[in-house]
């Protein structure tokens, strides 16, 4: 069952991903103006990502992991909350609707890495907490100046850091 699950997140990250990369559009200030432009693909891209972090929910409850749990499904929901979002003016509310959201989302997953690095003693686990805390400064810096923020920078960060800590988490790498 755990393997199953992992394997459905890994896919439905890969589809989600290709698909933000493939209607990614250099005009646009975020990610989330392809999820939230209102068109028929925010449906389907919601619905493969709200299947992954079912997924990774179920994954996750496999290894009975109250503390864990719980940061995951901060992220989980913070994040499908972010994807829903789209902002296209720097003073809207959904734009600092949007930035909150993120950041309680990346919050959740530095703490959910730094939890599996300091129970598991996991050297690697550590060197990516320290990857997602100069992603996450990195991000704030582009908030602080009001800059477009670059795609390597954005949800999909938030998603392969949490992926590469549950693959390490589970034994796999």
């Amino acid at each position: 069952m755990r393997e199953v699950m992992l394997l459905s997140f890994i896919v439905t990250t890969i589809v989600s991903i290709s698909g933000l990369v493939h209607y990614w559009n250099p005009n646009s200030y975020t990610l989330s103006n392809v999820y939230g432009n209102y068109s028929h693909k925010i449906y389907f891209f919601f619905l493969v990502n709200l299947i992954g972090m079912i997924s990774i929910l179920i994954y996750e409850y496999t290894f009975k992991d109250l503390i864990s749990l719980l940061l995951l499904f901060t992220l989980a929901l913070t994040y499908l909350m972010v994807l829903w979002i789209s902002e296209d003016v720097a003073d809207s509310f959904r734009f600092k609707s949007h930035v909150t959201l993120a950041s309680i989302a990346f919050l959740s997953v530095l703490l959910y890495i730094l939890y599996h690095a300091y129970t598991k003693h996991d050297p690697l686990l550590g060197l990516l907490f320290i990857l997602s805390v100069g992603c996450f400064g990195r991000i704030i810096s582009i908030v602080v100046k009001n800059e477009s923020p670059d795609i390597l920078f954005e949800e999909v960060s938030m998603i392969i850091l949490v992926l590469l800590c549950a693959v390490r988490r589970g034994g796999y790498i």
